[in-house]
């Protein structure tokens, strides 16, 4: 019969004679973070999804995936498809499926909100920070760079966030301030902080001939034009309210499937991941330090799809908010943090470095000899008494030689950390090397070769019917998108002429302190889908 064995607060079932052979990492080590590198074909979306994404989630870990093409959300997927129907239903309660592309619904990610106290200044920058990350060769510019866009979209920022508009009315500002007089007038009376956002726009702006006005905001323009032109782009990030709520998240110990798989402009494939990644940043801050909070898995698949590897500016800052993350936020804030990629060689230097201080390494097959090479020099050490061969002392007498003695002729350093490397580099499938963290603060010095082959052996990725859990699972957390544009052009209508004295004091917050799942109008369909919410069954593999 199976055997339970605990594994931190948690059970595990394992069939007889296996606890002996599994390799347990310590809940306490989590927070160390997780570093999984894999080349093309070593299992590295099979491990992700069928086991350190699933474990968590089947041992109620709130779980947020963030992946790039798709593949660790298809094998999670496929797990939960194949369980009893009252597992799916149960289980499935807690999966949310978000199609970052769009297409299949919109989920809300508007670019300026509140949490807690934040300032309408704290707001208007974070949109700005993911330009700078995204685009540090805006910083080089001499004239109409960062600092014009800066300029341009800092009081743009917060006196939209004062009105609890959002980045589709940015151009019509722009375009038509001489319009926004009486808008101007209703800011300053909901949030007088915005003033000199609202002078920089009446004194300066409105004074400057139309070249001047082109020529300094054209930077800005650039940066924007794809949330006017691109209706799933204008949708999802002109949304009046956030259609992810991290504190539900983790309350409800939900798993988060961020799928970026369906988006194929690179550019803002790049962009929404890294808002993402913003975002769930700042709510970390939010939350504040200390292990009395419930952990939250975070896991970031393809690490390069969400950094810009064409420059060595843009590599210095992901490098910088990397290593914040892994060495403060995370190890400080309960975050069990996973990042994974696929060579060393496609990440920068500082980037290889700081992936190499998480706690828990694993490291599959590797094509590259040199990132090989890399890893060896960090993870074995030198043996001064490595024996390579005896070579035999003579001694001669009378005429005759004749061995009297061997001598050991040790390894060297390069020498051992090649063989070390090609060790690494000629991994079978399914194995990897681990060294891992064992509890806070303490890495173990041993090395472990491990074998996810059995694992769910034979049973690979049903596409069909995992494409089919997808299309169910979509509906839950999302909106169609005439619904949530319909929202926003009722929001950007041009209003009839108004004084101050026309608006009386909101009885909401324009921008929200707590970021809340938009309501939506009650139609038939919103109906039928309240109705299956509770009932998620795939009706498959069961």
């Amino acid at each position: 019969m199976n055997k339970i064995i605990q594994v931190s607060d948690n059970s595990l079932i394992v069939p007889p004679g296996y606890e002996k052979r599994l390799l347990i990492i310590p809940n306490k080590g989590r927070s160390l973070g997780i570093h999984l590198q894999a080349g093309k074909g070593a299992g590295k979306s099979r491990f992700i999804g069928r086991i350190l994404a699933w474990l968590d989630f089947i041992f109620s870990v709130a779980l947020i995936i963030l992946d790039p093409l798709g593949p660790s959300i298809s094998n999670f997927l496929d797990k939960l498809t194949r369980l009893p129907s009252e597992q799916q239903r149960q289980l499935g309660k807690r999966v949310r499926y978000i199609d970052m592309s769009g297409k299949a619904g919109i989920v809300g990610f508007p670019l300026y909100y509140r949490l807690g106290k934040e300032t309408l200044l704290e707001i208007s920058q974070r949109y700005l920070e993911v330009i700078r990350t995204n685009d540090p060769n805006l910083q080089n510019a001499s004239i109409e760079g960062y600092n014009s866009l800066t300029k341009i979209g800092t009081p743009l920022g917060m006196i939209l966030a004062a009105l609890d508009l959002q980045i589709t009315e940015a151009e019509n500002l722009l375009t038509n301030p001489h319009l926004w007089t009486s808008r101007f007038e209703e800011a300053i009376h909901r949030y007088p902080e915005v003033k000199p956002a609202v002078d920089f726009f009446t004194q300066q702006y409105m004074e400057w001939d139309e070249a001047t006005r082109i020529r300094r905001t054209d930077a800005f323009r650039t940066k924007i034009a794809a949330f006017s032109y691109d209706p799933l782009m204008k949708a999802m990030f002109g949304a009046s309210q956030p259609g992810l709520d991290w504190d539900q998240v983790v309350a409800n110990r939900e798993a988060v499937l961020l799928d970026f798989g369906n988006e194929h402009n690179l550019e803002q494939r790049k962009f929404k991941m890294m808002w993402v990644f913003t975002s769930f940043m700042e709510w970390i801050k939010h939350r504040g330090a200390g292990h009395h909070h419930p952990p939250v898995s975070f896991i970031i698949d393809e690490l390069v799809s969400l950094m810009n590897v064409n420059t060595a500016a843009s590599a210095g800052i992901f490098a910088h908010n990397l290593e914040e993350l892994i060495n403060v936020y995370a190890r400080n804030y309960n975050i069990w943090l996973t990042i994974a990629h696929q060579e060393l060689y496609q990440l920068d230097p500082n980037t290889q470095k700081t992936l190499l201080t998480m706690g828990t390494q694993i490291f599959g097959s590797s094509a590259d000899i040199d990132a090989a090479l890399t890893l060896a020099k960090n993870l074995f050490p030198y043996d001064p008494e490595k024996v390579k061969r005896y070579e035999p002392i003579y001694s001669s007498f009378q005429g005759k030689s004749s061995v009297i003695d061997y001598r050991p002729i040790n390894y060297t350093i390069e020498e051992q950390k090649y063989l070390k490397a090609y060790e690494l580099k000629n991994r079978n499938r399914f194995e990897f090397i681990v060294r891992p963290a064992t509890g806070e603060g303490q890495v173990s010095p041993k090395l472990h070769r491990v074998s996810i082959e059995n694992f769910d052996k034979g049973i690979w990725v049903d596409e069909e019917v995992v494409t089919q859990a997808r299309a169910i699972l979509v509906k839950r957390s999302s909106r169609p998108i005439t619904e949530v544009l319909k929202e926003i052009e009722a929001r950007t209508a041009p209003e009839k002429p108004a004084t101050i004295n026309t608006y009386e004091r909101p009885t909401r917050t324009p921008v929200s302190s707590k970021r809340t799942r938009p309501s939506q109008p009650k139609t038939q369909q919103n109906k039928e889908q309240d109705n299956d919410e509770d009932d998620i069954y795939f009706g498959v593999h069961t």
